[in-house]
């Protein structure tokens, strides 16, 4: 089979976010036993040390930003060349499945004359972000609204990750749930669990999290439960991966807000990084020992089994997908969305109980092996799109 996804932020690699990195490892578990040929459509030329290999091909759209478009009917010149790239790539390569993002409607265009039939992967929609954030629709967002649901339900098919993001894109799109495969991410996940780093016994303990800082990913409720979880914890340093954004209180950023609002025994333990390679966010996972992300909002959740396969346990929220990726009180702990002191509770227990910690991390690396393995997910991927495939044939 020839699929095709549709990633863009693909390089540089710091720009990278859950999409990207699940496009590239469904790409090279799809391409590793020689049965399909994948290609990538992306916006950048790859960074230095990306290479083809024989089943992943990179293609690279070059996609002009006119004001006036761009301003008013976000998306669709970027859609028109997407369209334009992908007929290309039908012609030369005979593509037999399109998969693309619902973000931004990349398929509005391609929707009119589908040589290949396309699949719209449902992630956190722009109507969501737009009600947690609660922000105003000018006529702008407006069109984008309507731009996204229309290149959703003009798709051949559409597939999501979990049943409960299943249960609200259904109802946004106005549509069965049953017309919404379900598919999870997969990772690659270790058959044993690393042996922990050698540490003095004095050190402080080591807590991360990754992501965009952003309102949606509960970075104020993250930020405003330290002084509580510092008052009762043990020594910890907390490490922040991800862009910042002006989502802040006044405007701005969550690593100004910090600096300007929180006392200097507070600055001391937290750390911000804007940006990380791919071997440094790996060792950031490998080395914590409590990895929190409090969003308020996740269609899955794809850092919490990244930590989670390295045998870490984590903290989330009870919102959207995460309770079907993390299992409370058995591979970490969940928290109502907006709730600091219930997260600041969280926390404490957790870093004052190594026993837990390392029970809780074992019990997270089998799950995940046992339900979020690359392997198992790309052969329900390939299932999924060869029941589309037949029933486009049989229409």
């Amino acid at each position: 089979m020839n699929i095709c996804f549709l990633c863009f932020s693909l390089f540089p690699t710091t720009l990278r976010g859950g999409i990207s990195y699940y496009v590239l490892r469904m790409a090279r578990e799809l391409a590793s036993h020689g049965e399909h040929s994948i290609h990538i459509l992306t916006d950048h030329e790859p960074d230095a040390d990306w290479a083809d290999s024989p089943n992943v091909r990179l293609h690279v759209v070059r996609v002009r930003w006119l004001p006036v478009i761009g301003r008013w009917f976000p998306g669709v010149r970027e859609s028109a060349e997407i369209a334009r790239a992908l007929w290309r790539m039908h012609r030369r390569h005979r593509i037999d499945m399109v998969e693309f993002p619902n973000w931004e409607a990349p398929n509005l265009v391609y929707n009119w004359w589908k040589p290949a039939p396309c699949v719209t992967r449902l992630s956190t929609s722009f109507a969501e972000t737009r009600r947690i954030d609660a922000l105003p629709l000018g006529p702008t967002e407006r069109f984008a609204l309507w731009s996204e649901r229309a290149a959703a339900l003009e798709s051949t098919a559409l597939v999501t990750h979990t049943r409960a993001h299943r249960r609200t894109m259904a109802e946004e799109l106005g549509v069965r749930e049953e017309r919404i495969g379900l598919v999870p991410h997969g990772i690659e996940v270790p058959a044993q669990l690393p042996e922990p780093a050698e540490r003095a016994p004095d050190a402080p303990l080591k807590v991360l999290f990754v992501g965009r800082l952003e309102h949606r990913k509960g970075i104020l409720d993250l930020l405003k439960a330290l002084p509580a979880v510092m008052d009762r914890s043990p020594r910890f340093d907390l490490t922040l991966i991800g862009r910042d954004r002006r989502h802040a209180p006044g405007g701005r950023t969550f690593r100004q807000y910090f600096e300007q609002e929180f006392p200097p025994a507070v600055k001391a333990r937290v750390e911000f990084c804007d940006v990380a390679s791919d071997a440094e966010l790996d060792s950031a996972y490998r080395g914590c020992d409590l990895f929190v992300a409090p969003a308020l909002y996740e269609s899955f959740g794809l850092t919490y089994i990244e930590a989670m396969r390295y045998g870490k346990p984590v903290i989330g929220c009870r919102a959207g997908g995460v309770p079907e990726v993390v299992k409370d009180g058995v591979t970490g702990l969940l928290v109502p969305p907006s709730a600091p002191q219930e997260l600041a509770k969280a926390m404490i227990a957790l870093l004052a109980n190594a026993g837990l910690r390392n029970a809780m991390g074992r019990e997270a690396h089998r799950w995940t092996r046992n339900n979020f393995s690359i392997g198992q997910t790309a052969r329900r991927q390939v299932e999924f799109y060869r029941d589309v495939i037949a029933r486009e044939r049989r229409r």
